[in-house]
């Protein structure tokens, strides 16, 4: 074993710096050996120095992590023995990284219950002071209407609304709140004398004149892409509810 160095020395100088906080405190930033070996600074006289470093630094006398003993553990195993439900550990299985918390809570466009109008507009508006505003803009309308206007004179202004006298009128007015068939229950009961009629009755009075036919096959075109022919079949049976009424 030699005694000296290639310089004639009796140690190598040598020198290396390591990382003194954060998650990668201890690790080696660089490191310089002056022997042959340590030009990179991956050399044994490094690594003896660094041992040498824990050493003096190991003031509670613990091994070092080389001292210990070599063991093997066997990885613990899922148990496969009949147990009760309540200790049943189930859980979703998690593919890749975990999922991060969020830091802030989101929330959803839908659930966010915000007036972006001034505050003294964010008060709701009783029904009476609905129909005060519907009167007063009713005076003001020119011929150029807005669009919403036809629709608050039927909410508040009902008694103002023009009723219809036949279906195609009432196809056309604002009011289509009803279909065909309500008209014929609502018209039965009027005419009826009887003060608990039955259904035989209703029946027997149950008919459609041409004219009605044909304003509602005209309302109804395309089916279900016209949204009067969802609002005139309520009460019939159409094709589609034959199989459950008649088996």
């Amino acid at each position: 074993m030699r005694m000296k160095t290639d310089e004639g020395k009796e140690q190598y100088d040598l020198w290396f710096i390591l990382e003194g906080k954060g998650p990668n405190r201890g690790s080696v930033i660089e490191a310089f050996c002056k022997c042959k070996g340590g030009r990179d600074g991956g050399c044994k006289h490094i690594a003896a120095a660094m041992y040498s470093l824990e050493f003096l630094l190991n003031t509670e006398g613990k091994d070092s992590v080389t001292s210990g003993v070599c063991l093997w553990k066997r990885r613990q195993q899922a148990s496969i023995k009949p147990c009760d439900v309540k200790d049943v550990n189930i859980s979703k299985c998690e593919y890749g990284e975990p999922s991060k918390k969020r830091k802030h809570e989101y929330v959803w466009l839908q659930n966010i219950d915000h007036d972006p109008g001034e505050e003294r507009f964010r008060k709701e508006k009783s029904h009476d002071d609905m129909v005060k505003f519907t009167s007063a803009m009713k005076k003001q309308v020119t011929s150029y209407e807005p669009a919403i206007f036809p629709l608050l004179c039927k909410l508040y202004l009902p008694d103002d609304v023009p009723k219809a006298t036949s279906l195609a009128e009432m196809l056309k007015s604002l009011e289509k709140s009803s279909c065909i068939m309500e008209n014929k229950i609502e018209q039965f009961i009027q005419d009826s004398n009887s003060s608990v009629p039955t259904a035989e009755e209703f029946l027997n009075y149950l008919s459609f004149s041409d004219s009605e036919i044909i304003d509602v096959e005209h309302a109804t075109v395309d089916q279900w892409e016209s949204d009067d022919w969802f609002l005139h079949k309520v009460g019939f049976i159409s094709a589609s509810k034959c199989k459950a009424v008649f088996t």
